[in-house]
């Protein structure tokens, strides 16, 4: 497939998604929406949504007390 195929069947939404799973991943102390977003380059509104429906699906945990994020117990499930 070439790169311009690649971009034609890639979904946007999940390709962020994706990047903010990987991002909590590499820091498993957790981080917040502001350092996601400029990590990424994604805007905090974008970021705050993507994680909140992540949350829905266990994929991703909030800490109450720092308000940061993590990855979810879901994933232990599907391994």
């Amino acid at each position: 497939m070439t790169k311009k195929e690649d971009r034609f069947y890639a979904v946007h939404s999940v390709e962020r998604a994706l990047s903010i799973l990987e991002a909590l991943g590499a820091n498993p102390e957790g981080t917040g929406v502001t350092r996601l977003g400029k990590e990424l380059g994604l805007h905090k509104s974008t970021v705050h949504r993507l994680l909140n429906t992540l949350m829905k699906y266990g994929f991703v945990e909030r800490d109450e007390a720092t308000e940061r994020y993590r990855l979810g117990m879901r994933f232990i499930s599907l391994g």
